[in-house]
């Protein structure tokens, strides 16, 4: 097992991507409630993410996918009128900021591979990569839509600061001196 960045200039970055939604429906099911846009939206909008891909051999079996947010993106997203596969550009920011406020779209991991500590090391993989790079993260912020997400949320000491239209709890998880929080194996 690896993990490993997913470049915004890879050739391949649409069937990378088209993998990450596969695995979003084998995770949520239903991704009419999603609202999880389409391979293009998705496509277009990578150069404002950070993702990072768990794979087994040379398959993919989960991720984790950040967003970095505009100031006008996280009063958006507080107001709890947020869909992740509808960000406009407005609410979204250039990661070359490198002083930046995150939206954790999703931790995915396929259920033959929870329970094993995957979704801590693809997070403590992005707090390497962001402090590594030199960002400086304001705040993380999230949507979380199943029990599972919450739970490995809950040990950052999240802070509930509204629901979304679907009644999801939206919370932000504090950063240490514009680091990422590190998750304990």
């Amino acid at each position: 097992m690896k993990i490993v960045s997913i470049s915004n200039n890879d050739p391949t970055i649409e069937n990378l991507t088209q993998e990450l939604i596969d695995i979003d429906r084998q995770c949520l099911g239903d991704l009419d409630m999603a609202d999880e846009g389409d391979l293009d939206y998705w496509t277009a909008n990578r150069k404002s993410t950070f993702a990072a891909a768990l794979y087994d051999g040379s398959k993919i079996v989960g991720y984790i996918d950040l967003i970095a947010l505009s100031n006008n993106g996280v009063r958006q997203l507080k107001s709890g009128d947020w869909h992740d596969g509808k960000i406009d550009q407005i609410f979204i920011a250039d990661l070359s900021s490198h002083s930046t406020a995150l939206y954790l779209i999703a931790v995915a991991i396929l259920p033959k591979y929870r329970r094993q500590g995957w979704a801590k090391k693809l997070w403590n993989y992005s707090a390497e990569q962001f402090s590594k790079n030199g960002y400086s993260i304001r705040d993380i912020y999230a949507v979380t839509w199943t029990p599972n997400g919450f739970g490995f949320l809950k040990s950052f000491r999240p802070e509930i600061i509204g629901r979304d239209s679907a009644g999801h709890p939206i919370i932000r998880i504090k950063t240490l001196n514009g680091k990422m929080p590190i998750a304990n194996l």
